[in-house]
Parts: structure tokens; C-alpha cells; sequence
């Protein structure tokens, strides 16, 4: 995926995630580094930092104004930019995973047949 293409899908992922009850500190975290750090690289231009706040609160509508100052870094800054964005990115699909995988508690009891040298041996309650 293309670096800007990258950040502001990064963006728009982290933005919904963190704002779920459900979303984790890590992507809490990792959503609001990458945004730091775009701040950081617009320090002097208010207009990007207005992009970026017009992009949070509305991405279909604002993504080309945002992505136009994106455009407007130097080459450097956008890879610093992107890995973070790819960090956000992997932090999301762990989550992700983390949240479809079934929680299980409590004691498991099996009963399991051992047969040793033609003697049949009972094992009750296994607990595991």
C-alpha cells in the first residue's frame, strides 16, 4: 500500500477503534502516537493541523484536503509517519484477533480409558 494511502487508512481505523468502549489501551495508544506525530511534522502549518482535525471527525469528506498536506512533507517525515501507521495497523489486527478468540474459564473434567499391558486402567475427573 502507498505511504499516504497507508496513514490515512491507518487513521480512519484508529480513530473508530478508539472511540469503542471495547478498544484496548494499546490502540488507544498507538492511535494517539500517530497522531502526535503528525502534529509534530505540522507544528508550522495550521492549515494541515486543521486537516487533520477536520479528518478525524469526518473522513470520507475531508480525506483529500488531509491527504493533499500529507503530500506536502518531505519524503522522510511520511516514512516516519507511515511506520507508525503500520505499528497502529498491527496493533488493531492483534486486537482484532484478541477479540474473536472464544474466553474460557473454569475446570474441565474428562474421563480417559488407559490400557497398559492387557489391563484396563480407569482414570476419573481429569482435571486440566
Amino acid at each position: 500500500m502507498e505511504p499516504i494511502s497507508l496513514i490515512l487508512a491507518a487513521l480512519a481505523a484508529g480513530a473508530t477503534a478508539a472511540a469503542k468502549d471495547t478498544a484496548g489501551t494499546a490502540v488507544k495508544d498507538a492511535y494517539e502516537s500517530l497522531k502526535a506525530l503528525i502534529k509534530k511534522k505540522f507544528a508550522e502549518n495550521t492549515k494541515a493541523q486543521e486537516a487533520l482535525k477536520d479528518y478525524e471527525e469526518d473522513t470520507e469528506t475531508y480525506e483529500k484536503p488531509f491527504e493533499k498536506q500529507l503530500k506536502t512533507l518531505e519524503p522522510n517525515d511520511r516514512d516516519e509517519i507511515k511506520e507508525l501507521a503500520e505499528k497502529l495497523n498491527q496493533v488493531l489486527k492483534t486486537n482484532e484477533l484478541a477479540g474473536s478468540q472464544p474466553k474460557f474459564g473454569g475446570t474441565f473434567t474428562a474421563e480417559k480409558q488407559v490400557i497398559q499391558q492387557g489391563k484396563k486402567n480407569v482414570i476419573d475427573n481429569i482435571s486440566l
